[in-house]
């Protein structure tokens, strides 16, 4: 009899799906140990369910295996002996154990991960939440790292911070001020123009989700001109001029001390640009898009740093064309009131 190309396309299937299935390594996981928990036996089955489906949807080389749940009480604690038996009827070559402990308003999630040949240790993590909001974003961060080097408490992202690392973040900001004046030094590049030196003065706002920003800048391709050139203003040479007044909002990726941010707003520009060879004469005056990204040091502190670079896009035209502007720059702000 003829196959046909479905048949042999789905028996190709099915042998890969076989073929996944014998290479998977697995482990035995007999829930999680509810310390002081509340409802424990529905939060012990939905925790440890949704451990094996994160372990499991990352690390698909590994099996999770658990023994039944009625869901209606808590399944008792096995012995380790127990558990090492309990393994290895289930062809399991790892047991993996963990337990959630309440401490007040704090919940403490740990795991062990055993070889169930000779029962050593060969791998462990340890995170702190609060409970119930934190049960997902702790379970994720566990369930991506499982068997690595890197510890579930070092490996949040902005999708799984935890409720319990917001409040520690915010009580580690203590900010001293919230308003700041500062001053900048960098450089404008003005696209296939001129290079420009720039200063700049900033006043921020931190209201701690974001920091407002207000400034104003001015920078020139001949701005130190004097000190190398004493005929710079006889040559031959375009001069470019910029001025700028902009409003914008940072947004801080962590709420700590030190940050990385990225920042947008609108802006009211000016370009001049004079002479060089063909010689002009343009100007140009307008709203703007303005967008950068930093690192800030020492945001709860009277004083701080910023590294930054960003982009200007003028919505204006200057003779006959648009004039992008790359920037970068070290601005150092102070506070200008205390809480």
């Amino acid at each position: 009899m003829k196959k046909g190309p479905g048949l042999v396309f789905a028996m190709l299937l099915l042998c890969g799906w076989f073929q996944n299935l014998l290479s998977q390594e697995k482990v035995y996981f007999p829930y999680f140990e509810m310390i002081n928990v509340p409802e424990a036996a529905g939060i012990q089955l939905s925790t440890s369910k949704l451990l094996k489906t994160y372990i499991e949807e990352n690390h698909q080389d590994y099996l999770i295996i658990m023994p039944k749940h009625d869901g209606e009480k808590v399944y008792p604690k096995e012995d380790f002996l127990e558990s090492i038996e309990n393994a290895k009827q289930n062809g399991a070559k790892y047991l993996l154990t963990g337990e959630i402990n309440n401490i007040g308003k704090l919940a403490i999630l740990s795991m062990s991960l055993f070889d169930v040949s000779s029962g050593n240790k060969i791998w462990s993590d340890l995170i702190k939440g609060l409970p119930l909001d934190d049960y997902d974003p702790v379970l994720s961060r566990v369930g991506r790292n499982f068997r690595t080097t890197v510890k579930a408490r070092d490996d949040a992202d902005l999708y799984d911070v935890t409720a319990f690392e917001e409040q520690r973040e915010m009580k580690l900001l203590n900010f001293q001020s919230n308003h700041f004046a500062g001053i900048g030094l960098g450089g404008n590049y003005l696209l296939n123009e001129s290079l420009n030196t720039r200063v700049d003065l900033n006043f921020y706002y931190d209201i701690s989700s974001v920091i407002l920003h207000m400034g104003f800048e001015y920078s020139s391709n001949t701005m130190f001109n004097f000190l190398i050139d004493p005929d710079w203003r006889t040559s031959n040479m375009r001069k470019n001029r910029t001025a700028n007044f902009g409003m914008g909002v940072t947004f801080p990726f962590t709420k700590t001390k030190n940050a990385f941010y990225a920042g947008t707003g609108l802006d009211f520009g000016f370009i001049r640009q004079k002479g060089g060879s063909p010689s002009i004469d343009a100007r140009g005056s307008g709203l703007g898009f303005a967008a950068n990204v930093g690192y800030l040091i020492g945001r709860n502190s009277t004083s701080n740093v910023r590294f930054q670079t960003g982009v200007s896009l003028p919505a204006y035209r200057t003779g006959n064309r648009y004039i992008p502007i790359l920037k970068f720059g070290i601005i150092s702000s102070f506070a200008s009131s205390s809480k």
